[in-house]
């Protein structure tokens, strides 16, 4: 019966235990003029820059939010958001898009465009021609989001409050709960046919 117990024991714990925790980020580790781009690769996101001009760096403002994140100098390009496993930025992982939010403005007023994709690289979601300087919140389209491409016109915006469910990556297996409950009662079965046998 103990020898039972023991393989039971971490059956419970797969059956019980809850998802991983929410990811915040709200550039308040980081002081303001950090080149942001894998700081929180820990957390499952990677920035990335696709352009030759586009920079990220944290941002102070006083008036609104401080830190942010500000892509600035750029020409038409474009600031990716790219969900990783945490911890490791070359595994490519998503979020369901329902549990994503972030604030967003235009520092001064232009157009910025942002795109959706899935972890296989299909657009999921567009949202065009944001340009308040005051900061919007968007939230995610109703599918898993991969990247997320945020373009403007080249004078600049910011994000801000990135809030996310638990991110998913392709090595991560977690067995169906039927699964687990058919796994469950054919060890006590085996369990309970072993001991009248001994008895």
């Amino acid at each position: 019966m103990r020898g039972l117990l023991s393989l039971m024991m971490p059956l419970a714990l797969i059956l019980f235990a809850g998802p991983a925790s929410a990811g915040l980020i709200e550039f308040d580790e980081v002081p303001v003029g950090t080149f942001v781009s894998s700081e929180y690769v820990g957390d499952g996101v990677y920035f990335w820059q696709w352009g030759t001009s586009a920079d990220t760096a944290t941002w102070g403002n006083g008036n609104i939010v401080s830190p942010s994140l500000q892509v600035y100098e750029v020409s038409d390009d474009t600031l990716g958001l790219q969900f990783v496993q945490p911890g490791n930025s070359s595994v490519q992982g998503w979020v369901d898009g329902t549990t994503l939010s972030f604030d967003i403005w235009d520092t001064n007023n232009g157009s910025t465009n942002v795109y959706y994709y899935d972890e296989n690289g299909i657009l999921v979601g567009t949202v065009m021609g944001l340009g308040s300087s005051n900061p919007v919140t968007l939230n995610g389209p109703a599918d898993n989001v991969g990247w997320i491409y945020f373009q403007d016109d080249g004078d600049g915006h910011v994000i801000d409050n990135i809030s996310f469910g638990q991110v998913n990556f392709p090595s991560e297996q977690v067995p169906e709960p039927g699964t687990i409950a058919l796994l469950g009662a054919g060890l006590l079965t085996v369990g309970m046919l072993r001991r009248r046998k001994q008895a």
